[in-house]
């Protein structure tokens, strides 16, 4: 039985994919983390001067690549979600989505404390998708088809 995504699914996948590249793309842009440099400086008359730069760095830039992977697991698990239930024939392929929404959620309360609260609207979003796909219309066998030559 093939499935069909439905208003409320394809708005679900919609955004859970949306949220996942978001996430993406501010990960590189937002400065996340305060940098903060200090120096002092004594001069031979002994008057000491001191300058602080205070900065802000991106998760990119503090992490490196490795949270460029880790923020690439959403969006991965948006398309494999989207693809089970778009081209699903058979009950497995459903379970199989729902595993894959679970398996995110999961790793969202793993990662609560860092990035998992920002990943979270992801996985509610695919169970909801998961949640609103429905089985697409038996059609007629004997009602005519598109293409079919007119009698």
């Amino acid at each position: 039985m093939r499935r069909r995504w439905g208003l409320v699914c394809g708005w679900a996948l919609a955004f859970a994919a949306g949220w996942s590249l978001l996430l993406l793309v501010l990960a590189f842009v937002v400065p996340v983390y305060t940098t903060s440099t200090q120096s002092a400086t004594v001069a031979g008359d002994g008057v000491a001067t001191s300058t602080e730069t205070v900065g802000g760095a991106t998760i990119v830039a503090v992490n490196g690549a490795y949270v460029v992977l880790l923020l690439c697991i959403p969006l991965g698990a948006t398309a494999l979600v989207a693809l089970l239930l778009r081209y699903a024939e058979h009950r497995d392929a459903v379970i199989g989505a729902y595993l894959v929404a679970v398996l995110l959620a999961a790793f969202c309360v793993v990662g609560l404390m860092s990035i998992g609260l920002f990943l979270l609207p992801v996985a509610i979003a695919l169970l909801v998708a998961c949640a609103t796909a429905r089985p697409e219309a038996m059609s007629d066998p004997a009602a005519p088809q598109v293409g079919d030559p007119v009698a």
